[in-house]
């Protein structure tokens, strides 16, 4: 379990650099974003069931901003809030992130 909730943390840390690189062009602001976030995250990379949430949020951010370019994409958020309704109760904020990013 360890392992596993390891893995999907380093995802998480992962995919939010690749993101923050695209989006910003700077490998250093990338690293310091992932660094930030890790360090803020450092109480509660225990075994929980919100490592699976957080992992959702930043793929469904990650989606969101692809499918600027690539509209097809906006048929995955429906499909990866399912996913996550069915494993954590914080997929309202899930809801949240879709409604900013549309507002955006």
């Amino acid at each position: 379990m360890q392992t596993i909730n390891s893995l999907l943390l380093a995802a998480m840390v992962l995919l939010l650099q690749r993101l923050a690189w695209r989006r910003s062009g700077s490998l250093p602001f990338a690293a310091a974003t992932s660094c930030f976030a890790f360090f803020g995250l450092w109480q509660v990379l225990i075994i929980r069931p919100q490592t699976v949430s957080l992992l959702l949020f930043v793929l469904t951010m990650t989606v969101l901003e692809a499918a600027r370019s690539r509209r097809w994409l906006l048929a995955l958020p429906p499909l990866l809030l399912g996913l996550w309704a069915n494993v954590h109760g914080g997929f309202p904020i899930g809801l949240v992130l879709v409604g900013a990013w549309a507002l955006g």
